[in-house]
């Protein structure tokens, strides 16, 4: 294998862990909306985002489940609601996009290697 292919394989497995813990943060850190965290797993987002697409046909206030209990969300609040959750959403992938545009620029796999993703 010459130093290329080692280092565009390297690349590769380095950016698929960027992509699989920018996800993993988003589904176990949530968001937090007026004290309250709810999940950002996919069917939850699809599931929050149904809410502003059905906004003028369905009754509000609705009540909707966060990690624990129930929540009652107005329609005063439903856009600063799903705004809470995109900040999340949007700060991890921004995050996760700057560690992959590093390791896509990294020339050599000694600048690879000291590309440390410390997201928590």
């Amino acid at each position: 294998m010459t130093p290329q292919e080692m280092l565009d394989i390297t690349k590769k497995h380095q950016i698929n862990r960027i992509i699989d813990k920018t996800e993993a943060l988003i589904v176990e850190k949530g968001f937090i909306y007026d004290g309250t965290t709810f999940d950002l797993d996919a069917a939850s987002q699809t599931k929050w985002l149904t809410l502003k697409i059905l906004q003028g046909t369905i009754s509000f206030p609705v009540d909707i489940s966060p990690r624990s209990g129930v929540y009652t969300l107005t329609e005063a609040n439903l856009d600063a609601f799903l705004a809470a959750g995109l900040a999340v959403v949007q700060g991890y992938k921004d995050s996760g996009r700057l560690l992959r545009l590093q390791v896509e620029a990294a020339p050599n796999i000694d600048d690879l290697i000291v590309i440390v993703d410390n997201r928590t």
